[in-house]
């Protein structure tokens, strides 16, 4: 998705896009976008 494409140093966790409306999501979606970075 274009949406969660790094921009430089920028990365969108963006959780909506896990499908879900639950915590996990967002945590998991957060963690794709650090990892994105390092």
């Amino acid at each position: 998705m274009i949406g969660r494409k790094p921009f430089g140093n920028i990365s969108i966790a963006n959780s909506d896009s896990g499908g879900s409306a639950y915590v996990d999501a967002a945590i998991v979606q957060a963690d794709r976008a650090v990892n994105e970075l390092l």
